[in-house]
């Protein structure tokens, strides 16, 4: 039976994420631009909150196709640069606080596709005994 060894999953994970990149930096620049708008529908459904250009989702959903080729050709042509998050104080259930970071829609969009093109086809990589990170399981589980 396989006991899950930690110093073992950070080698094998930090292999594979090394691996993974060099894959993800061939194959990001061939995404479509249905993956890009699938990525965008994703984030059209999530939080409302403007980050710090304060673009609404309303506000980039309007001219969102422009968006879209704009985020697209930056990508492309290896000049697109993330924006600093919006960020925050928010209150803990203890009492104390933790910083919150709100990322630009545009933001939003790319980080979709980057989960969607490289988390969930690594999923089924994990081991059992993994929990960090991952949808429908945390920490406290493992």
């Amino acid at each position: 039976m396989l006991h899950c060894n930690t110093e073992l999953v950070f080698l094998i994970v930090s292999l594979a994420l090394s691996f993974y990149f060099c894959l993800f930096t061939f194959y990001f620049k061939m995404f479509t631009f249905e993956q890009l708008h699938f990525a965008w529908l994703q984030v059209r459904a999530g939080s409302k909150s403007a980050g710090i250009d304060e673009i609404s989702l309303e506000l980039f959903e309007s001219n969102h196709v422009y968006e879209l080729r704009n985020i697209e050709s930056q990508i492309k042509d290896e000049s697109y640069n993330p924006s600093p998050a919006k960020g925050f104080y928010g209150p803990k259930k203890n009492g104390s606080k933790r910083l919150i970071g709100i990322p630009t829609v545009r933001d939003r969009v790319v980080q979709r596709l980057l989960l969607d093109e490289l988390y969930f086809p690594l999923e089924d990589r994990f081991m059992d005994c993994s929990y960090a990170y991952r949808p429908g399981r945390n920490i406290q589980q493992g």
